[in-house]
C-alpha cells in the first residue's frame, strides 16, 4: 500500500473514532437525563466535562486530520511527478536510441563495404581484419543499445503483445539454426530433443526473443566441449520449453536475483563474458506479458535449466501424424 492510500484510510479511521465517541456521549447523557431528571445539578457538570473532553479530543483529531491531508496531497504530487519522470525517461531513451543508432548503423554499413572490398582491393590484408573488428564492435553496441531501450519500454508498461497459435517446435528449430554457428565456433553441441509437435498461445516474435536470450546465455556460460539441449513438453494447460546446459551454473544465493535487470552471475571483478545482464530480465518481462513465466534450476558446476512455460493453444491445428491417421480412417 502506498503512502497516499495509507493516509486516506487513516482519515476515515479517525472520522469513525470521532463519530463513535460523540455517539456514545450523546447516548449516555440521554439515558442519564431520562432516569434522573431531578438531578440536573449533577448531570450538568458531567455534561460540561464531557463536552470539554470531546472538544479536546476533537481538536487533537482535527490536527491529525490536517497533517494526514497534507501527507495525502504530498503523496499524490509525488506520484504525479514519478509518472512524469517515467514518461520523460522513456522519451529521453527513445531520443538517445535514435541519435546513437544512426551513427552506429553508418559505422556498421561502411565497415561492411570496406571489409568486402566492394570498390576494389584495400592492398593491406591487415586492414580488412581491423575493419572486421570495427563492424563486430558496432554490432555489439547496437545489440546492447536495443536491449537497454527494450528494458526501459518493458518496465514502463507501454508494451502490448498480440497472441496467436504457434508451433513451438518450429520456433525452437529456427532459433537453433540461427545460433548454430555461434555454438559451433565455441565447440558446444546444440540440439533439439525429438518429440511431438506442440502448439502454444503467444506472440511468436517475443517467444523468439526469449529463446534467443536464454540460448545465448547458455552458450556464453558453457565451456568448450559442453552441450545445450532444448526439450519441449506439454499438458492440457501449459507448454514447457526447457533449455538445459552444462555450463558454470548459478549459486543458490543468486537464484533469487537472476532475471532482474543488470544482474550477472559472475562477479564484476572476475567476469570473463561481456554483456550488461539484460538477457534474462527481458525474457522474464516478455513472458509475463504473454501470460507465461520462467523457472530456473541450477547449481554451481552442474549447469542450468531454464524452462519457458506458456499457455497451451486452445484450438491447436492437427499435427501431420494426426492428419495421416484421419486420412487413413476416412479411407
Amino acid at each position: 500500500m502506498d503512502q497516499g492510500t495509507h493516509s486516506s484510510n487513516t482519515l476515515y479511521v479517525l472520522l469513525g473514532v470521532w463519530l463513535a465517541i460523540a455517539a456514545f456521549a450523546i447516548t449516555t447523557f440521554a439515558i442519564l437525563a431520562a432516569r434522573v431528571p431531578s438531578e440536573s445539578a449533577v448531570i450538568a457538570p458531567l455534561a460540561a466535562a464531557s463536552v470539554y473532553t470531546l472538544a479536546v479530543i476533537g481538536y487533537v483529531l482535527l490536527r491529525q486530520w490536517r497533517a494526514l491531508e497534507r501527507d495525502l496531497i504530498i503523496a499524490q504530487a509525488r506520484a504525479i511527478v514519478a509518472g512524469e519522470e517515467g514518461r520523460a525517461k522513456l522519451t529521453f531513451l527513445g531520443a538517445m536510441s535514435h541519435e546513437l543508432r544512426t551513427p552506429l548503423n553508418a559505422i556498421i554499413g561502411f565497415s561492411q563495404v570496406i571489409e568486402q572490398q566492394v570498390f576494389g582491393p584495400i592492398g593491406v590484408p591487415q586492414y580488412v581484419e581491423y575493419v572486421r573488428h570495427i563492424r563486430e564492435s558496432g554490432d555489439y553496441l547496437l545489440i546492447t543499445l536495443n536491449d537497454v531501450l527494450d528494458m526501459a519500454k518493458l518496465e514502463g508498461g507501454t508494451v502490448k503483445l498480440p497472441s496467436e497459435t504457434i508451433n513451438t517446435r518450429e520456433e525452437a528449430q529456427g532459433v537453433l539454426r540461427e545460433l548454430g554457428a555461434e555454438a559451433a565456433a565455441k565447440g558446444i553441441g546444440l540440439r533439439l530433443r525429438p518429440g511431438e509437435t506442440v502448439f502454444a498461445s503467444c506472440d511468436p516474435r517475443s517467444l523468439k526473443r526469449v529463446l534467443q536470450n536464454i540460448l545465448r546465455n547458455a552458450i556464453k556460460f558453457t565451456d568448450k566441449g559442453g552441450a545445450v539441449e532444448v526439450a519441449i513438453t506439454h499438458d492440457d494447460d501449459a507448454v514447457r520449453i526447457s533449455i538445459k546446459d552444462t555450463g558454470i551454473g548459478i549459486p543458490a544465493a543468486m537464484l533469487g536475483t537472476v532475471g532482474k535487470p543488470f544482474i550477472q552471475v559472475e562477479g564484476n571483478l572476475a567476469r570473463k563474458n561481456s554483456g550488461v545482464g539484460l538477457g534474462l530480465a527481458i525474457a522474464s518481462a516478455l513472458m509475463k506479458l504473454m501470460q507465461g513465466r520462467l523457472t530456473i534450476e541450477s547449481a554451481p558446476g552442474r549447469g542450468t535449466t531454464v524452462t519457458v512455460i506458456l499457455p497451451a493453444a486452445a484450438n491447436a491445428p492437427a499435427s501431420p501424424p494426426q492428419l495421416a491417421l484421419a486420412a487413413a480412417a476416412a479411407r
